[in-house]
């Protein structure tokens, strides 16, 4: 995500580089979902 918003203010908003901006954000929030579900997880043990 953020090499990508890099990317995009380095062409002055180009919307050429949005994909890789959306597919960090796709990632970003994966990561923060396995995380949640792992601490329910830990706290129903």
């Amino acid at each position: 995500m953020p090499a990508g918003l890099v990317l995009r203010g380095v062409t002055d908003g180009a919307m050429t580089f949005t994909p890789v901006v959306m597919i960090g954000a796709l990632f970003f929030l994966s990561s923060a979902a396995v995380l949640i579900k792992g601490a329910v997880n830990m706290k129903q043990d």
